[in-house]
């Protein structure tokens, strides 16, 4: 029996052999099967990739006209841009330049804001004496309004005398007639 019985422990290893060799090439097919199916699915996103560049090239291609002249506009614009800044550049330095005399206008311009302050006192002092002018003509109106009634009294004082210079001198006019030296 020992024979027998290592005959059939020799079978039952030959069928346990057989059972994990089966079940190793099940797992080898169906790993098989998994890789098969991720490079196809690997090999479709690539061609699917490939076609998208692709059209992408065929689309820019068929665009690159409008490329080339937006391109050669925004240089265009660049260059124009460039000039402005250079210009814009000059202009800052110009205006650098003037911003050093600036400190000099604000003192002149200190110096005027005094003057105008001193001219302004100067001037509310004229204004004062131009007051007292004006009272001052107003009484001397009222004094030349009194003296020309004065000299209209005066007038008709003298006109009254003259007429009666004239009566009075009436008789002596007669004898003017007898004047031999005429």
């Amino acid at each position: 029996m020992v024979q027998v019985e290592k005959d059939k422990l020799i079978e039952k290893a030959l069928d346990d052999f057989s059972q994990i060799m089966a079940l190793r090439s099940e797992f080898n097919t169906n790993v098989a099967k998994r890789v098969t199916f991720l490079l196809r699915t690997s090999f479709i996103g690539f061609g699917l990739v490939v076609g998208a560049f692709f059209f992408m090239i065929l689309v820019l291609s068929l665009h690159m006209v409008n490329i080339t002249k937006t391109i050669t506009t925004m240089n265009t614009h660049f260059t124009q841009m460039n000039d402005d800044m250079d210009r814009m550049l000059v202009a800052m330095n110009s205006m650098d330049k003037n911003m050093n005399n600036l400190p000099i206008m604000v003192s002149h311009l200190n110096n005027m804001y005094h003057d105008m302050n001193r001219m302004s006192i100067e001037m509310n002092q004229i204004y004062v004496k131009m007051g007292e002018m004006n009272t001052n003509m107003k009484t001397l109106s009222n004094n030349v309004t009194d003296m020309k009634y004065s000299f209209r009294q005066m007038d008709f004082s003298v006109n009254l005398m003259k007429n009666d210079v004239r009566q009075m001198s009436k008789p002596m006019r007669g004898m003017n007639m007898f004047n031999p030296f005429r």
